[in-house]
């Protein structure tokens, strides 16, 4: 009771030592029967906890001790896994609610039924959603998503509700949660016809959101479209007024921090980027449209019998690529340049290549801009295009202009 006492302990030195403690015991006194469902739920947490010491010691152990029956010994035991994991996804220590989700993320994708368990798992979801830590409401989306695609009927009547959490996720300020909640999307999508419509009404919605994006800076409104970045952002780094009286968090601190039913109640904005109680409904609008790029190579990827439908969703990529009035618009080049390949490669290099051919301007001004990230993630695409379409049909599309810039450095040596 000691060993699994200190196998959860707050304090990470303690919980390395008891990791090793645990590892004596099982060599000396396991008891399979009494021990596995007081030990192996918390070594298969541990599995995933931050600090690395306790991470690769209990990974070690695992696979002494498990071994090959892993997903059998969860099953078994799935009682004592979800009410361990449950328990955990409420203690303050963020890091340990990132791993109860992590567990319970496996546990859904895993074990081949846990239908006894669904709805509690997914209570534990959903409020995980609106933690104050944004690595837990990263790995709630991958959650969420996995939970609904593999057990349509025991949530179906959580349905609505998963689709508007999901939706709310999508405008969250961190890229991964918003990729992961597009991911989610996709999954939704898959379990039915009408979610399937629902969501493709939703992205292209979505889509258009980024042509209502404030301008960053009012002494921004006269700059050219063209390789605008470095004057904005000089004129945004430079302005006092958005550095000055702002809130601090520290991120990377593994201090416990307010539980999210604290946070929810007095409406603190303490923990990381984009917790519960931030207004997301209509602050920066290019989230959703960066949503939805991602929602699209998603949906390419897992719905290969709706090609059609998700090729319709294409061409409104295209204007949202001249909209470079605002800071972060390079991140946005970066999210559509990393994601095309994998859109043409899904769909078949014939379905969208006139869809190419309109992208092409735009590709090679990413290419020239003086955002290194967006030029490198430009560079990567034309890469990736020309090995799809081969050199003389991608030399074919382009103009004077982009056949010169071919001779970029990013593109030697491909």
């Amino acid at each position: 009771q000691w060993v699994a006492t200190a196998l959860q302990d707050n304090w990470s030195q303690v919980r390395y030592r008891a990791t090793h403690c645990a590892d004596a015991y099982i060599e000396g006194y396991l008891r399979e029967e009494t021990d596995f469902e007081r030990l192996l739920p918390r070594l298969c947490l541990n599995r995933y906890y931050i600090a690395e010491g306790v991470r690769v010691v209990t990974q070690r152990i695992w696979e002494r001790v498990v071994g090959q029956r892993g997903v059998s010994l969860v099953q078994a035991h799935l009682p004592a896994f979800v009410d361990y994991y449950v328990a955990q996804s409420k203690e303050k220590n963020h890091a340990v609610r990132e791993a109860a989700l992590l567990c319970l993320s496996e546990l859904v994708g895993k074990v081949p039924d846990v239908d006894g368990e669904v709805l509690r798992i997914l209570a534990v979801i959903d409020a995980a959603c609106d933690d104050c830590s944004w690595p837990v409401r990263d790995v709630a989306c991958v959650c969420l998503g996995r939970i609904i695609a593999k057990y349509p009927d025991a949530t179906a009547a959580e349905h609505d509700k998963c689709y508007a959490r999901i939706r709310y996720q999508t405008l969250d300020p961190i890229p991964s949660v918003r990729r992961h909640a597009a991911e989610a999307l996709a999954d939704y999508a898959r379990i039915s016809d009408a979610c399937w419509g629902r969501v493709m009404a939703e992205v292209s919605e979505m889509m258009k959101q980024i042509h209502s994006q404030p301008v960053t800076d009012v002494r921004a409104t006269d700059l050219e479209n063209v390789s605008q970045f470095g004057v904005a952002k000089r004129i945004h780094d430079n302005d006092v007024a958005k550095h000055t009286n702002a809130p601090m968090f520290s991120c990377g601190s593994l201090a416990p921090g307010p539980s999210t039913a604290r946070v929810l109640n007095t409406h603190s904005h303490t923990g990381c980027s984009g917790g519960p109680g931030l207004p997301r409904t209509g602050l920066d609008p290019w989230y959703a449209t960066d949503t939805a790029v991602y929602a699209v190579f998603f949906l390419s990827s897992r719905c290969t019998g709706r090609v059609d439908d998700v090729a319709a969703l294409l061409p409104a990529i295209v204007p949202t690529l001249s909209v470079k009035t605002f800071i972060h618009y390079p991140s946005f080049w970066q999210s559509v340049w990393g994601r095309v390949p994998g859109i043409v490669q899904n769909l078949g290099k014939r379905k969208v290549t006139l869809w190419v051919g309109d992208l092409i301007p735009s590709l090679f001004d990413a290419l020239a801009c003086d955002n290194k990230l967006a030029s490198v993630a430009a560079a990567d695409c034309i890469r990736a295009l020309r090995k799809t379409y081969g050199e003389s049909v991608w030399a074919s599309k382009l103009d004077a202009r982009q056949a010169a810039a071919m001779q970029h450095p990013l593109l030697q040596g491909a």
